[in-house]
């Protein structure tokens, strides 16, 4: 079975994005980093199109709270 993934966040660089990840997991949430930055070798040709995040459908609005608090610290 397939499950639809979902942008939550697109982060300026790779390391802001798997610190974003970790956030997630952290409640429980697997979140997936796509980077057109050759794996990490070429972080210049992220700054163009941003390092994405994407969470599974069914954990998008808990996502979203979760980042929401964020703010409100």
């Amino acid at each position: 079975m397939t499950q639809k993934m979902a942008l939550i966040q697109t982060c300026g660089s790779r390391f802001e994005a798997e610190q974003f990840v970790s956030f997630l997991k952290g409640s429980g949430i697997d979140g997936v980093i796509f980077a057109d930055d050759e794996a990490g070798l070429l972080p210049a040709l992220s700054f163009q199109s941003g390092v994405k995040v994407f969470v599974h459908e069914e954990d998008f609005e808990r996502a979203i709270k979760l980042m929401n608090s964020l703010d409100d610290t």
